[in-house]
């Protein structure tokens, strides 16, 4: 799996392309912005800043993927938003000890798992 070097210029381009949802992400915790991807299921999100901050570096990664040449996942054509989400709650549940890190980085290394570049 290549998540060394491509995966900061995705990070560092994501944060860059979220504007003000980038700036309060940057010092949030994964743990507390995956609040706000777990909140897409309610009818009236609990945390909508939240909410607004797991879309923003969610697609912004997920677009990245798609756009960068050396970027570390490869995301099917058609995969929107919500289902980058999905594959990010998966990947914080099944390592836990990763959502201490910052959130760009955990939705970098998760959709690099899930959709790796050939």
């Amino acid at each position: 799996m290549r998540i060394g070097r491509s995966c900061f210029v995705v990070i560092g381009v994501a944060v860059l392309c979220v504007g003000s949802a980038g700036s309060f992400a940057q010092g949030q915790r994964s743990a507390d912005v995956l609040r706000g991807c777990r909140d897409i299921m309610n009818t009236i999100p609990k945390e909508p800043k939240l909410l607004s901050t797991c879309l923003d570096v969610v697609g912004s990664v997920l677009e990245l993927g798609r756009d960068l040449k050396t970027a570390a996942s490869c995301p099917p054509a058609g995969t929107d938003a919500g289902g980058a989400v999905s594959v990010v709650l998966q990947y914080a549940d099944a390592k836990p000890d990763r959502t201490g890190q910052p959130f760009a980085r955990l939705v970098a290394e998760a959709l690099a798992q899930k959709w790796p570049c050939p």
